[in-house]
């Protein structure tokens, strides 16, 4: 006798999970990231304005109170008050290669308390300590990883294909530019292809507010990749500065 046919039952037609939910997923289910990692999208700021990651903090060459910038994903948080009642804060900093503790002291946790959250990507700006037995940063800033152009941008630089642009464009382009009022330098790179290029500053009340909001507006308005900035040095935190944080890691009876 012939068999039934079989019936399977109707399976809902269900969107597919984004890119960062389908990682979340692995990270909660097995510990660990298969198919790629949330940082991955963050590739090029973090090779423009981190100068360390997790894997470089633990060399013989990062010493005890270097000033490093490192970019990664929140992944836990933890706040306590000491005993002087002010709030601060111990969070884990994760990249590509690992992870490291964050001391949050209350001048900075009263700066950024409204964004750490877990999963957020950030870049963490402060001092090294470390011995033979642990690492960790004791932070002096703490920005939104796509907060860092407009933050620690130092200079925008502008290519302009001479034989592309009119004066139409131009007034355009000075319309953009006043848009974004920042402290940023802006350069104008004036270019005939094959030929020569002008490079000309603009007048320092024109100062820029960097970010991808200015660089998708021009690159919109030219037709073409025009903008790029360049990042500022990581700044040494002063030494008064340090010497306070240090007291109040080593002072543990402050906390409770």
């Amino acid at each position: 006798a012939g068999q039934e046919p079989l019936n399977p039952p109707t399976m809902p037609d269900i969107a597919e999970w984004d890119e960062k939910h389908k990682l979340s997923l692995e990270k909660e289910a097995i510990g660990f990231y298969i198919t790629g990692h949330p940082l991955d999208e963050y590739q090029d700021l973090l090779e423009k304005f981190a100068n360390r990651n997790s894997l470089d903090l633990m060399d013989e060459g990062v010493k005890d109170g270097a000033v490093v910038r490192m970019g990664g994903i929140i992944r836990s948080v933890k706040t306590i008050t000491t005993k002087r009642g002010d709030p601060m804060a111990f969070m884990e900093l994760e990249d590509i290669h690992g992870s490291v503790e964050v001391v949050i002291f209350t001048r900075v946790f009263t700066q950024v308390n409204d964004f750490i959250f877990t999963d957020i990507p950030v870049f963490v700006q402060g001092e090294v300590q470390k011995n033979e037995k642990f690492v960790k940063i004791l932070a002096e800033s703490i920005v939104p990883i796509n907060k860092a152009e407009e933050i620690w941008t130092a200079s925008v630089h502008m290519t302009l294909d001479a034989s592309r642009t009119d004066q139409r464009v131009l007034n355009d382009l000075y319309l953009i530019l006043k848009n974004y009022p920042g402290k940023c330098q802006g350069f104008l790179h004036v270019v005939i292809p094959g030929k020569t290029e002008t490079i000309m500053e603009l007048p320092e009340q024109m100062g820029l507010r960097a970010g991808m909001a200015l660089t998708n507006e021009i690159d919109r308005l030219l037709g073409y990749h025009a903008v790029n900035t360049h990042c500022s040095p990581v700044k040494a935190i002063s030494t008064e500065t340090s010497n306070n944080y240090r007291k109040k890691v080593n002072n543990k009876k402050q906390f409770h």
